[in-house]
């Protein structure tokens, strides 16, 4: 289920999770400074279990609509470590 709009516009940090999930793969990160990034989660390597957090881009200048569809496209992509967010 997509992340609602009004939703992602009233998330803010510190209310609740720092991530929201739309349960198909991608997410809201939300930060200190009021930014909203998409993220989606990816394998580091090729069969590997070890994951990696690559962004997508910033809401609103990312629509939530682009952010799935590239969502979808980096999911069946390998890793690229410029793009990781490790933490």
């Amino acid at each position: 289920m997509p992340i609602p709009v009004k939703q992602i516009e009233a998330a803010r940090f510190g209310v609740e999770k720092e991530r929201l999930s739309d349960r198909g793969g991608l997410y809201l990160r939300r930060f200190p400074n009021g930014a909203k990034r998409f993220q989606a989660q990816i394998a580091r390597a090729q069969g590997s279990k070890a994951r990696g957090w690559v962004t997508l881009g910033e809401y609103p200048a990312l629509s939530l609509k682009a952010a799935g569809v590239n969502a979808l496209v980096d999911e069946g992509s390998t890793s690229d470590a410029s793009r990781v967010d490790c933490r």
